[in-house]
């Protein structure tokens, strides 16, 4: 789930799709390095690779890594599958953030860049627990292997 704040206050409050238990979703405390409509995604992974994807055109992406993570509309995904379990689905990411249309078109254009993005389990683990899982530095720069959107 994606809650956006301001003043304290919820101005946002969607269900979304985050990454793929083999491509997760980046683990900390980002912020929104710059924003991009419309986008192509290409794929960075080779046609043989099971993660390859052709290439697909997304509206509005706000990016929160510099290796390709960021929330964007999926309009390829059913509604039914974004909440808890969407990424087990075969609609699941690729490590970004799926947001359905209307809700990312309130983020592109409320989120300004240097907005704060914070990516944490959610999995009812103790804090500690999901504070291990950190795997980005505030720059958006992922500790370990490149992703891709």
């Amino acid at each position: 789930e994606l809650w956006a704040y301001q003043a304290g206050k919820v101005v946002q409050d969607t269900l979304i799709t985050s990454g793929r238990p083999a491509l997760p979703t980046d683990v900390g405390a980002m912020k929104v390095l710059w924003k991009q409509s419309p986008w192509k995604m290409h794929s960075p992974w080779p046609r043989s690779s099971p993660y390859w994807y052709p290439d697909t055109l997304v509206q509005k992406v706000v990016w929160f890594t510099v290796t390709g993570e960021g929330l964007h509309d999926a309009s390829w995904e059913p509604t039914s599958l974004y909440g808890p379990g969407g990424q087990f689905t075969s609609s699941a990411s690729h490590g970004c953030v799926h947001v359905q249309a209307s809700a990312e078109n309130f983020l592109y254009g409320w989120a300004q860049v240097g907005t704060p993005v914070i990516v944490y389990p959610g999995d009812g683990s103790a804090v500690a627990d999901q504070m291990r899982r950190v795997s980005v530095d505030a720059n958006g720069v992922p500790f370990t292997g490149p992703k891709g959107a």
